[in-house]
């Protein structure tokens, strides 16, 4: 009987080499797709992460009050803090603008009070407080006319606090009514003494003398007698 021959058969090692040799190639195939995908997952990882921008140590005041959001980029952190810290010394700058300085108006000067206008209105404001302007200006009037008069003496002050002439207080109060009212009378008896005529009196130069019953002041050329001056009727 004869042998079958061996060629017929097939011998293990015969496929083992080729079949090893393709698991190997297999095996690095996948470890470098894994490698691949790894790569690539770093990568955008690494994309997706921003770059932070650097910001200068400043020490004492002059440190930085602001840092950048994690979700901001360099670009726009860069453009946030630039107005804010100075080149020169990178101490932060804050810009404010600043208002226009007030304008302050010239404070006016209390002018002077005129101490002869005063105290003809501290008499008027003693002799004629609530009469009419007429009547309180011809009080002055009669001041005056006995500065004039050659029976008295010269001066305003001086006939203004002569004994039992004329109600004169110093204390009395010095109204902008009665002020003004004496130096309008004052006015005018300055220029006819200047040689003006008709300055506007309320009183005649020769009526030197008054006396009131309370509702009004009479006027006369002489003490309780001559020709009367009345505001309110017949004396």
């Amino acid at each position: 009987m004869a042998r079958k021959s061996d060629m017929g058969t097939g011998s293990p090692l015969r496929y083992m080499l080729p079949i090893t040799f393709a698991v190997m190639i297999m095996t690095t195939l996948i470890f470098f797709e894994i490698w691949l995908t790894l790569l690539s997952i770093s990568n955008t990882l690494a994309s997706s992460i921003p770059e932070c921008a650097s910001v200068p140590e400043i020490s004492g005041a002059g440190r930085a009050e602001e840092y950048m959001a994690i979700s901001e980029s360099p670009e726009t952190y860069r453009a946030k803090m630039t107005p804010k810290i100075a080149r020169e010394d990178y101490a932060p700058v804050f810009y404010v603008e600043r208002e226009a300085d007030p304008v302050i108006a010239d404070t006016p000067s209390t002018p002077e009070i005129d101490p002869v206008a005063a105290a003809l209105a501290q008499t008027m404001w003693a002799e004629a407080r609530g009469l009419p302007d007429d009547e309180r200006s011809a009080v002055a009037w009669c001041v005056l006319n006995r500065v004039d008069s050659d029976m008295y003496p010269d001066t305003v002050m001086e006939n203004l606090t002569a004994p039992a002439q004329f109600a004169y207080w110093p204390d009395a109060p010095v109204t902008d009514d009665l002020y003004a009212l004496a130096l309008d009378v004052l006015s005018r008896w300055e220029r006819e003494r200047a040689g003006e005529t008709d300055v506007g009196r309320t009183l005649p130069p020769e009526y030197l003398y008054f006396e009131g019953d309370g509702r009004h002041n009479y006027f006369s050329t002489a003490w309780r007698g001559g020709e009367y001056w009345s505001f309110g009727g017949e004396r």
